[in-house]
C-alpha cells in the first residue's frame, strides 16, 4: 500500500456518493492562450467571457470540468494568480461546475523545436496560427518521434514546483467544488517514456502529504491501436508503458484517455474494471476517428463510468483542427476527417450538431434541463 492511497472501498464510497460525473476539458474559447487566461492584466475581462461558456456548460447538463492551470502566470504573478483561482472556482461553482485540476503535463515539443519558439510573456498575448489545432504551428501532435522537453527534468526546479503544488493544494485541499487531483497529464507522451517518473511519484507524495479531501489521479492513455484501423489490444491494461502501470498503481481513481472508435473505447474499459476500482475518461471526443458523442455518452452513462469530453465552444485554439500527423496519414484509413475533431459549440453557441447537445442534455445528471 502506497502512502495514504485511498483504500477501494474508500474510492467507491466517494464515487457513488456523488452524481456520475458528466463533463468537459475547458479551455474558453474566445481567449487566445492560457496567459491571457489568468494573468493580471486580462483576467477579469478572460472571467467575463469564461461565465458565458459556464452559464452555456450548466444548460447543455454538464457537472463538471477538467482544466489545467497556468504554472508561468503563478511564477511570475503568484499572489494575484492564487486571488485569481479562488475568483474562478467561486464562478464555477456558481454555475454547478466541480473541478477536475491537472498539475503537470507530458504533452510537449522538443527543446529543439521549443528553443525557436517565441518565449512566453506576460500582457499582449500573440493572434493563433489559423488551421493549427491547439492555435500554434509547433504541437506535440505533428507525428515527430523527437522527445518532449520541459525544465522539470532538472532536478533543481523541483522545490518551485513543489511550492506551485502546495499552493494549489493549499487553496483547495478542502474545497468541496474540487472533484480530483489530476497529478499528471499523459505521462509518457512525446516520446518521453519514464523521464517524468521521478517527479509524479514526488508530485504524489507532496499531495498526500497534505491529505486533501478529493482523489489523486494519474491517467492512462496509450493504449495500443487507439488510433489504428483495424485495431488491435494489448491482452491485459498491466501491458502499457511503465510509467502509465506507475500512474494507475498510485491512483485512487483509475482514469484513462481514449480517442478510438466505440470497440476500442469498450475494450479498454473492461480491461480497466480489473483493477475494482471507479473509473472516469478524462479525454474523449474525436469524432475523425469515429470517437463519436452517440456511441461513447450513452456507453459511459450504462456503465457509471465517468464523462469528460475535450472541448465545449470552439474559438482561438482551433481544436476542431485535427492533430497534424493525421493529415499525412488521412488517405491510408477511413477517418472522417470533414468533422470537427474537438468542441461541441461554434464561438457564437450554435451548437455543432444538434443531436450531439439532445444526447447531452438527454444524460445530464443535473436536474431540470431543457
Amino acid at each position: 500500500m502506497y502512502l495514504n492511497k485511498w483504500s477501494k472501498e474508500r474510492a467507491w464510497q466517494w464515487y457513488n456518493s456523488r452524481p456520475w460525473i458528466m463533463g468537459y476539458n475547458h479551455v474558453t474559447g474566445s481567449v487566445k492562450n492560457e496567459i491571457e487566461m489568468w494573468q493580471d492584466e486580462t483576467f477579469y475581462d478572460s472571467l467575463d467571457k469564461t461565465k458565458k461558456e459556464f452559464e452555456l456548460a450548466a444548460k447543455t447538463g454538464f457537472n463538471a470540468i477538467r482544466i489545467m492551470f497556468s504554472f508561468f502566470v503563478w511564477k511570475h504573478q503568484r499572489e494575484k494568480f492564487l486571488d485569481h483561482l479562488k475568483e474562478f472556482v467561486d464562478c464555477a461553482g456558481h454555475y454547478g461546475l466541480n473541478l477536475v485540476i491537472v498539475l503537470f503535463n507530458d504533452c510537449l515539443v522538443s527543446k529543439r523545436v521549443a528553443d525557436k519558439m517565441p518565449k512566453p510573456k506576460l500582457g499582449t498575448q500573440p493572434d493563433p496560427d489559423w488551421g493549427y489545432h491547439g492555435g500554434v504551428k509547433a504541437t506535440p501532435f505533428d507525428g515527430s518521434n523527437e522527445v518532449g522537453w520541459w525544465d522539470g527534468d532538472d532536478p533543481s526546479t523541483w522545490p518551485e514546483k513543489e511550492t506551485y503544488v502546495r499552493d494549489l493544494v493549499n487553496l483547495f485541499g478542502q474545497d468541496e467544488r474540487v472533484l480530483m487531483w489530476d497529478i499528471w497529464n499523459e505521462p509518457g507522451n512525446s516520446n518521453r517514456e519514464t523521464r517524468s517518473l521521478p517527479l509524479m511519484e514526488k508530485v504524489f507524495s507532496w499531495v498526500r502529504e497534505m491529505n486533501p479531501i478529493q482523489p489523486l489521479t494519474a491517467c492512462a492513455w496509450d493504449f495500443e491501436g487507439n488510433y489504428q484501423i483495424p485495431s488491435t489490444f494489448y491482452d491485459n491494461p498491466m501491458s502499457i508503458s511503465a510509467i502509465e502501470r506507475r500512474a494507475i498503481e498510485l491512483s485512487d481513481i483509475i482514469t484513462f484517455h481514449c480517442y478510438g472508435k466505440f470497440a476500442n473505447v469498450k475494450f479498454v474499459t473492461q480491461q480497466l474494471k480489473k483493477f475494482e476500482r471507479p473509473i472516469i475518461c478524462t479525454e474523449w471526443l474525436h469524432r475523425i476517428l469515429h470517437n463519436n458523442v452517440e456511441d461513447i455518452l450513452p456507453y459511459f452513462a450504462c456503465e457509471h463510468i465517468g464523462s469528460i469530453h475535450w472541448g465545449l465552444v470552439n474559438g482561438y485554439a482551433q481544436y476542431h483542427e485535427p492533430w497534424e500527423f493525421l493529415r499525412g496519414l488521412a488517405h491510408k484509413y477511413d477517418w472522417a476527417m470533414d468533422k470537427w475533431q474537438h468542441d461541441i459549440y461554434s464561438s457564437d453557441f450554435t451548437p455543432y450538431d444538434e443531436n450531439e447537445i439532445a444526447l447531452f442534455k438527454a444524460y445530464s445528471p443535473r436536474k431540470n434541463i431543457q
